[in-house]
């Protein structure tokens, strides 16, 4: 059901030159709410806090929770702890308005709740979490409108917005981004959400599915070197290099398609002595103003991922015994499917077992694989899993066939090293995936070694194909387990399986970026992220702009003396232009009731400077801010060398 007005109290705050009135309504989405009932607040009605923040910029998903009490009086319709205590977690929805403005969407936590112990009256206490508190919980949305798999590019705005954020705030709530990089070859009239593109693939694993919204939400925020968050009742992805500029415009996206630059003079705040003639007033006799370390080097790593090659791999097309696109060896039984289709039951192929396999190893599947073809030096990216029932293994084959018989293919060993083919070397080349007792599921992911290139077969009589054939062959199970696992079908059931294609030569990429100023802090462990200017269309780990979506060939900035340049690069130097020297913090308190979490504040007292918000908590009764800020630094502001390699080995060195 519709969440329903069940409860709700204001209060007015002690701003002593602009006053603002605070109303908290608290919605019902399980019970109709029949009449509203005004709650009593009680001591500080409202506090506001941002959570999972840390002492670093690059905290890249800020959430947000408010605490709020009342009086239990034992009135007739006054809600007792227990209605909230006892609730599931999305149950109350509790929205807040300033100035009858929505300033955010809560939802209330029951563990985090507390009660006085007392007779009555007491003091309900109540926690209140925004919906990035689920981002962990709650999986990117990879299917359409019909539950099949959405396997395509996507534009950033659907990738973020409809299929992550809105599946954890309001759908239609408006996103603020402000962003000075766009590529050099996006469509005309586009811009950075609807103008680049995505493909999912790099937003869902073959073996366990979807990743997280805050999976999706980081790895755009990493990209970018950017924050996201809710303020005033709308999202903000901010990137920090661009926080230093004289005047702030964002692109406001009401949706996909109706987007406006909108000027945002609050993104800039003023701290002084005087109130009124200041946005935010130092209250604190004296603040903390700890200096925090520049960075002489950080380490940044990408794994790549290859587009799934294979065509009806979610098994949809099938006529009764095979799988369109696929085609059974001789003498291969019947194939089956199971599942019907949908997000809880997907599509599998269901492949018997047989006595003849034993003997004749060829029984089994595999897929048209006649325009399917890899270079030497690319990499092939396999994902797999499976179950079995009564059965005890399962076995594939991979294979590089050369087109001139005056030179030889390979097949694909178990390490994905590449074994020269010959008589024989089916047999002991095939991977054996064997069960572990009694436990029914499976999966196996390999990147293989880049592929070698052709063997020349005696005297060839001209030059080596520039390409192999690439096949994969599915066996039919030979085994039957000692485990009887119940009145199944004897088989193997293969989920949606994914063979990709990597054209770079290397299994990832790692950047090191040293500051070249003489400093000594460094950032030993490698950070990862996923997205890469390659030029590569076959690996998802490419964003892609222009109609003809073509890979994304640098990303230029809006401002002046900044070097068009790759995505990974951009990121890689704003971690050290943001702490290219050592930097002033400021902890301490601050009186203001307009100040937001997207401002960034440059006191009169502190010329030259300007501080990004890292921690607040804010009573809003009181209008005090305890905070936590950081300077923020220029763009293009360090001395930034940037040394580039390879990664032949996942986990190398």
């Amino acid at each position: 059901m519709a969440y329903e007005l069940k409860y709700t109290f204001s209060f007015r705050d002690r701003h002593t030159v602009t006053p603002a009135t605070w109303r908290v309504d608290i919605l019902d989405g399980e019970q109709a709410a029949g009449s509203v009932y005004t709650l009593i607040p009680s001591g500080d009605p409202l506090i506001t806090e941002r959570i999972e923040t840390d002492d670093e910029k690059a905290n890249f998903i800020i959430g947000r929770q408010i605490t709020f009490a009342y009086e239990y009086t034992g009135a007739p319709g006054e809600p007792l702890p227990e209605e909230f205590f006892e609730s599931s977690e999305r149950r109350w929805r509790v929205e807040v308005y300033r100035n009858s403005v929505l300033d955010g969407v809560y939802y209330i936590k029951p563990d985090f709740c507390t009660r006085t112990w007392k007779h009555v009256p007491y003091t309900i206490t109540l926690k209140a979490v925004d919906g990035f508190a689920y981002a962990k919980a709650v999986n990117f949305d990879m299917y359409d409108a019909d539950q099949k798999l959405l396997y395509d590019q996507v534009s950033l705005y659907e990738a973020i917005m409809t299929r992550a954020l809105y599946q954890i705030v309001d759908p239609g709530t408006k996103i603020n981004v402000l962003c000075s990089l766009i590529p050099s070859n996006v469509e005309a009239g586009k811009r950075l959400l609807n103008g680049v593109f995505v493909h999912t693939d790099i937003l869902y694993d073959f073996v366990t599915g979807p990743v997280s919204v805050h999976d999706v939400i980081t790895a755009f925020c990493k990209a970018f070197y950017a924050r996201c968050f809710i303020a005033g009742g709308q999202v903000w992805f901010v990137r920090m290099q661009d926080l230093t500029s004289d005047t702030f415009t964002v692109e406001r996206y009401d949706d996909e398609s109706t987007v406006a630059d909108v000027a945002a003079p609050e993104m800039l705040a003023s701290g002084g002595s005087t109130v009124g003639a200041f946005d935010v007033l130092p209250i604190d006799d004296d603040p903390e103003l700890p200096m925090v370390p520049a960075l002489k080097k950080a380490t940044f790593e990408v794994q790549y991922q290859g587009i799934n090659q294979l065509l009806n791999f979610t098994w949809e097309t099938f006529d009764g015994s095979s799988f369109d696109q696929w085609h059974r060896s001789l003498g291969t039984p019947a194939l089956s499917r199971v599942g019907d289709g949908t997000i809880e039951s997907p599509y599998r192929a269901l492949i018997p077992f047989s006595t003849n396999s034993l003997h004749n190893i060829s029984q089994g599947f595999y897929p048209d694989t006649q325009d399917m073809r890899i270079k030497p030096g690319e990499i092939i990216d396999l994902q797999l899993k499976y179950q079995f029932s009564n059965t005890k293994s399962f076995a594939f084959l991979i294979n590089l066939d050369s087109d001139d018989p005056d030179y030889g293919g390979f097949t694909m060993g178990s390490g994905g090293e590449w074994v020269p083919d010959g008589p024989g070397v089916e047999d002991t080349s095939r991977q054996t995936l064997s069960r572990s007792g009694r436990k029914r599921d499976g999966n196996f992911k390999v990147k293989s070694l880049p592929v070698p290139p052709p063997r020349p077969l005696g005297s060839p009589a001209g030059p080596p194909p520039t390409s192999f054939k690439l096949s994969l062959f599915f066996y039919t199970p030979f085994e039957l387990s000692e485990t009887v696992d119940g009145p199944f079908v004897d088989s193997i059931t293969l989920w949606p399986p994914k063979l990709g294609i990597i054209n770079l030569a290397s299994k990832g990429r790692r950047l090191i970026t040293i500051n070249g100023a003489k400093f000594s802090r460094e950032r030993t462990d490698p950070q990862s992220f996923q997205f890469i200017d390659t030029g590569d269309d076959g690996a998802s780990n490419t964003l892609f702009t222009g109609a003809a979506m073509e890979p994304v060939a640098s990303w230029e900035s809006s401002k002046p003396g900044i070097a068009a340049d790759d995505i990974e690069r951009h990121m890689a130097r704003a971690h050290i232009d943001q702490y290219a020297r050592s930097l002033q913090s400021w902890e301490g308190s601050l009186y203001s009731n307009s100040l937001e979490y997207y401002s960034v504040i440059e006191f009169d007292a502190l010329p030259g400077k300007r501080f990004l918000q890292l921690r607040d908590t804010y009573n809003n009764l009181t209008c005090t801010h305890e905070v936590s800020l950081i300077e923020i630094m220029p763009e293009g502001g360090a001395q930034v060398e940037i040394r580039e390699f390879d990664i032949e080995e996942e986990g190398d060195e």
